[in-house]
């Protein structure tokens, strides 16, 4: 009888995990919260609960509380990578840089992925890091051609150094991951403008309000 009362406790866990992670996809963020409570009230430190109700409630507006539930999940697990670069990426968007650039470091050391060295490369762009910021998102594209932030970051870092030519190249590759992109066409278009190619840059301008207007 044991076993089959594991076996369904299992299934059920696996079953909330699935729904809570639906709804966090959706934005349905309430919904969510409450399938993660649900384990967490089970098992108040799975770190995987942890972390994905500390993303809920951070984009639900509740910064300082989602950062410190995901904090709680790194001291739980503090092996797992996708928490630190996770974390470090909320801290870009509160502009914390310094922190983020720390977090980001922890991930790519444990284990290197495109998001983590994407992220890092955002940080040191917001210290004005420009050719680690180059070096970080060279990285990310390295690691997943087709992260299109990565280019994104790659040509705007680039066109902070003067490197304009290699920041429409960086655009054009981003573009061919993800086409139409519109902030992406709209970077490309103030390269292209940049380098002198100025027929271009209008028509690819013209495809990023058309695309930015759907």
């Amino acid at each position: 009888m044991s076993g089959e009362r594991e076996s369904r406790e299992k299934l059920d866990w696996d079953d909330l995990f699935e729904a809570g992670a639906e709804a966090l996809r959706a934005g349905r963020l309430a919904e969510a919260e409450g399938f993660f409570g649900r384990i967490l009230a089970r098992v108040p430190d799975q770190p995987d609960a942890l972390h994905l109700i500390g993303l809920c409630a951070f984009e639900a507006g509740r910064r300082e509380e989602g950062l410190a539930q995901i904090e709680r999940a790194i001291a739980v697990d503090p092996r797992n990578p996708g928490y630190h670069s996770n974390l470090g990426g909320l801290l870009n968007r509160l502009r914390r840089s310094v922190e983020a650039e720390a977090a980001c470091r922890k991930a790519v050391a444990i284990h290197p992925s495109s998001a983590a060295y994407n992220n890092l490369g955002l940080a040191l762009q917001s210290q004005a890091r420009w050719t680690e910021a180059v070096d970080a998102h060279r990285e990310a594209t390295a690691l997943d051609r087709r992260n299109a932030l990565a280019w994104n970051g790659l040509g705007n870092a680039l066109r902070q150094l003067g490197q304009v030519g290699e920041a429409v190249a960086a655009y054009r590759s981003g573009l061919a991951a993800v086409e139409g992109h519109p902030l992406m066409l709209s970077n490309l278009a103030s390269a292209l403008r940049e380098a002198g190619q100025l027929d271009e840059a209008l028509a690819t301008a013209r495809r990023a309000i058309e695309r930015d207007s759907r």
